[in-house]
């Protein structure tokens, strides 16, 4: 089967696979340096194209502090994350939002991460709370609950190799990106090679 029926019909074997994504995601595997980042997903394929919405609701937010939030991340210089793909390296085959997936944004793109695991989740290493957007935008004149200031958390295109060593939450806006099941690819760490393995079965 032609690469072009491939494409059309969202299946992929793995050689055609490498292929395009060393075509459409060089800027993105130049920039990661092969740290490939990953998110939960439940698409039923293990290869496979997907577009970025550019609606998303929010997870953990209520919607008129996602509001304020998204216009305080544009008034700071970062993405707002309603149109936007949400990843981490976080390398488990299962996570909260389904099967774990490496994604592969395709073209040129901007990036923010936040430095914790999930801006949803508390964490006692960077000691950001579940509530801390919410209580930030409450009343941030006097929001004093986080070890260094709010806006210090917030990081746009730069120190991704940080976000990725740290596992921090990072979203980029890209309009469409390619995945693939962590639990049945690894990820080449052979700089020259750059491309998906299958994962030993006993991994």
């Amino acid at each position: 089967m032609r690469l072009n029926n491939y494409l059309n019909e969202g299946n992929y074997e793995l050689e055609e696979f490498n292929e395009l994504i060393k075509k459409d995601c060089k800027y993105y595997l130049d920039l990661v340096d092969n740290c490939i980042f990953t998110r939960g997903m439940h698409p039923g394929r293990i290869l496979g194209k997907k577009t970025v919405r550019q609606d998303r609701t929010p997870k953990g937010m209520e919607d008129d502090i996602f509001k304020k939030f998204n216009k305080w991340l544009v008034d700071n210089g970062h993405l707002k994350r309603d149109n936007v793909v949400i990843a981490s390296s976080l390398n488990k085959p299962v996570t909260m939002f389904g099967r774990n997936h490496y994604i592969f944004p395709i073209g040129k793109f901007n990036y923010t991460f936040v430095k914790t695991e999930d801006i949803n989740i508390s964490s006692s290493k960077s000691g950001w709370h579940q509530d801390t957007v919410e209580e930030y935008f409450e009343n941030p004149k006097t929001f004093d609950k986080l070890p260094v200031p709010f806006h210090t958390y917030f990081v746009t295109n730069k120190h991704i190799k940080k976000a990725y060593q740290h596992q921090f939450e990072i979203w980029f806006d890209c309009k469409e990106y390619y995945f693939a099941n962590w639990a049945e690819y690894a990820w080449s760490s052979l700089k020259s090679e750059q491309k998906l393995i299958r994962r030993p079965i006993n991994v």
